[in-house]
């Protein structure tokens, strides 16, 4: 039997990397916590496939991500496409400002984890 399932709800703390149009040189400037609700995939969660995921995320001038790509694998594609389905679904940040609209890139992790 499976014990409880702790992905119900993840923390994920997005750190901005910088305008997706600006110089590499642009220092980070901004920190963000979302909260977002992150589903376990059924079967990985039955087989009790467990892993962490880092992805980035391309977010709008209106605070809505756009895309998202994992950079480093779980290993698990399901776990994978779990977290950035989740993300582009549920995460929302803080609108841009008028002095830069351009899109933004933020970076994270969601990490799938049973606990007994």
């Amino acid at each position: 039997m499976i014990a409880t399932r702790l992905a119900a709800c993840v923390i994920v703390s997005a750190l901005f990397v910088g305008q997706i149009d600006a110089a590499a040189s642009e220092e980070i400037v901004d920190r963000q916590t979302v909260t977002f609700a992150a589903e376990y995939p059924v079967r990985a969660l039955r087989e009790g496939r467990q892993g962490i995921v880092y992805f980035a995320l391309i977010v709008g001038p209106d605070g809505v991500p756009k895309s998202c790509s994992v950079t480093t694998s779980s290993g698990h594609m399901d776990l994978d496409n779990a977290a950035c389905q989740s993300a582009i679904r549920s995460a929302r940040f803080s609108r841009a400002d008028a002095a830069s609209p351009s899109d933004r890139l933020y970076q994270s992790k969601t990490e799938f984890k049973i606990e007994e």
